[in-house]
């Protein structure tokens, strides 16, 4: 947006960021104005006050899933530099693990002091779209207290009996599936449908998630025939960017359209990740032990080396584990990729997409 456009319009609080998407929401003299921009071009969608019927907020999880996994990360990197620092470790170890329980605990303490986040979608005569920078339930209200005048301005005020009577549904009810049997409640009487909230997610996290666990899979399968220290290091990289990426893949998935299949393969992944780890980092230990590789002093950095040397294939137990671990993690990635395009061509088939005139594409720096 150029800055003699800027002097027409006042920015509202809000806003959405990422690596190469930026989302600004401002204010008009008789419409709101979202601007999407990228790298290479600027989306504008307007919004008058005399079309809008309704500003729906509706408060999410994402926030409490960011800070509890924020937070449970910090303690146990805070364990690692206990660890660390009473033990022979080098310098560095000490730095890294001390740096990244500080940086979790920023990344804790900032989301706790912007509250809860929420999806705030708004309801025109022809179409019902997402505000993606109105993602805090603080700034949502906020911006819903100010427009609120400047809406009643343009359309007069209607009584809470007007708006039951007029507002068209806001939330897509899902029929039941064929073959299957209607539920009731404890006095007979069916029970209320499940609804759908309005979503725009288009399950990027989750592809993501699948691929990373093919990768995950056929790491270690390569890691049957191939280890050392930088395999050992490189296997640490992927399973950390695996966790991270399907953390993100629930925290997308709470409130959203996802089929049940496709959630049950994030939680699938993650208990299988977690007791894997366990059983292996176990195995590797008895492992240790009983070889007589483990020195006096205790060091994480020689234990890691001293783990990175076992050939799995010279340990049955630890070869099944590995062997076992490939082949599930392989199983669930597939299995959910075949559940997303399924989903996916379902959507396709049963969304039709309103345009609404009064949006338009232009290059970047072009109005």
């Amino acid at each position: 947006m150029k800055n003699t456009d800027k002097r027409q319009y006042q920015r509202l609080p809000g806003k959405k960021n990422g690596l190469y998407r930026r989302v600004r929401l401002w204010m008009g003299k008789d419409h709101l104005l979202s601007v999407d921009s990228n790298i290479y071009q600027e989306r504008y969608q307007r919004y008058y006050f005399k079309d809008i019927q309704g500003l729906i907020i509706r408060k999410t999880r994402k926030g409490q899933i960011f800070s509890g996994v924020a937070a449970a990360l910090a303690v146990l990197a805070f364990v690692q530099f206990l660890i660390v620092w009473v033990g022979s470790d080098p310098v560095w170890l000490w730095w890294f693990w001390g740096m990244a329980c500080g940086v979790l605990l920023l990344f804790f303490l900032v989301n706790m002091a912007l509250g809860p986040t929420c999806s705030c979608h708004i309801q025109t005569p022809i179409s019902t779209n997402e505000l993606p920078s109105l993602n805090r339930l603080r700034t949502a209200r906020k911006v819903r207290d100010r427009i609120r005048a400047l809406v009643e301005q343009e359309q007069g005020r209607l009584s809470r009996e007007q708006i039951r009577q007029t507002a068209p549904p806001v939330r897509q009810v899902l029929p039941v599936p064929s073959g299957g049997k209607e539920r009731t409640g404890r006095s007979g009487a069916p029970k209320a449908e499940r609804v759908s909230d309005v979503s725009t997610y288009s399950g990027w996290a989750h592809w993501a998630l699948m691929a990373c666990t093919l990768v995950m899979a056929g790491f270690l399968t390569l890691y049957l025939f191939v280890n050392g220290p930088a395999m050992a290091g490189l296997g640490l990289l992927i399973g950390g960017f695996l966790l991270i990426v399907n953390i993100i893949a629930l925290a997308r998935q709470a409130g959203s359209s996802v089929p049940r299949e496709v959630r049950s393969v994030c939680w699938t992944v993650m208990v299988f990740i977690f007791i894997a780890s366990i059983v292996g980092y176990f195995a590797m230990m008895m492992t240790m032990f009983r070889d007589g590789q483990v020195e006096p002093m205790f060091s994480q950095w020689a234990l890691f080396i001293s783990m990175s040397q076992i050939r799995p294939m010279d340990v049955p137990f630890l070869a099944a584990v590995f062997i076992i671990s490939a082949i599930g993690l392989g199983v669930a990635a597939i299995f959910g990729a075949f559940a997303m395009t399924g989903w996916q061509r379902r959507s396709a088939a049963g969304h039709s997409v309103s345009v609404s005139p009064a949006s338009q594409t232009s290059p970047a720096g072009r109005p």
